[in-house]
């Protein structure tokens, strides 16, 4: 053996020297691991974040037409 020679197993192909099926065959057995790992919430939980997203939502939109209103009607007073 030469110096420098390992005896490792020999590298896979290269991405690009798969064929697209095989690429398309490996994503989707990594998409189906990735999704055995979420933690899917339940009926109840999604109710209740939905509740919440829209209850911010109206908030922050009432927020921001009361500034929007608020600055229209001092710009109206300076301009005067």
């Amino acid at each position: 053996m030469t110096k420098g020679a390992s005896t490792k197993e020999p590298a896979k192909k290269p991405a690009a020297a798969q064929s697209s099926s095989a690429r398309s065959q490996d994503f989707a057995k990594g998409v189906a691991n990735e999704l055995k790992k979420v933690h899917w919430p339940t009926r109840q939980q999604v109710i209740s974040y939905t509740g919440v997203v829209i209850a911010s939502v109206v908030i922050v939109g009432v927020v921001i037409f009361l500034v929007d209103e608020a600055l229209g009607l001092a710009l109206g007073q300076l301009i005067k």
